[in-house]
């Protein structure tokens, strides 16, 4: 994730839930780009679930058929915190190169063993939605860090969201990233910004690469 030198607007982290039925667009760089990502995400877990009804016998598939069902064993409630424990044993924080900013499927994050935010927040996603949670409850977060930096976080849940953030050990409530600030949500229906477009912040969400 790139680190601008300030970024200007967005909204408090608890205005997810009413950011969520927010009109969405695809029409835009970083909107097109999740499709993307989605698109190669969705691939990955249904050759996945062909590996576990024994259609290949990739070792890869075997280490995530293992996670995948200790994730949808555990109760729904319990699933974020399960999540957010696994992958922070087995995954590091490594920020990409340099005007280089990929975003890896879960598989290639799994077998680095190291990404950066959006790698990390893309693999909790694919486990949570593996695991039985209703992909229309999870969301990625593009944030505004205190120190004027950008960051991505998962959101989980509607009404009473919880964050799985790679900063921190514990699933957290919105409410509590209260130095942060919400630029845009990336949902399975598309780009939802916070603000009016013509905002720094959304001049930015929409333009740069994650």
């Amino acid at each position: 994730m790139p680190r601008p030198a300030a970024i200007l607007a967005g909204v408090p982290v608890d205005a997810a839930p009413q950011l969520r039925s927010a009109p969405a667009t695809r029409n835009t760089p970083l909107a097109r780009r999740w499709a993307r990502a989605r698109a190669r995400l969705g691939a990955e877990l249904a050759w996945l679930m062909s590996c576990e009804r024994g259609a290949c016998r990739d070792p890869r598939a075997a280490e995530w058929g293992r996670m995948r069902g200790l994730i949808a064993a555990a109760p729904a409630a319990a699933r974020p915190a399960l999540v957010q424990a696994g992958v922070g044993r087995r995954i590091r924080y490594r920020a990409d190169a340099p005007g280089d900013d990929h975003w890896a499927t879960p598989l290639a994050t799994l077998a680095r063993g190291a990404g950066d935010c959006e790698d990390i927040a893309i693999l909790k996603y694919a486990l949570l939605r593996a695991g039985g949670i209703d992909e229309a409850d999870l969301g990625l977060m593009v944030l505004a860090t205190a120190g004027g930096g950008g960051h991505v976080a998962l959101l989980v849940g509607k009404e009473r969201p919880l964050v799985l953030d790679n900063r921190f050990r514990r699933p957290r409530p919105a409410s509590a990233l209260a130095e942060d600030r919400l630029v845009a949500l990336l949902l399975p229906r598309g780009f939802v910004p916070a603000k009016d477009s013509g905002t720094p912040a959304q001049r930015l969400a929409a333009t740069a690469g994650l």
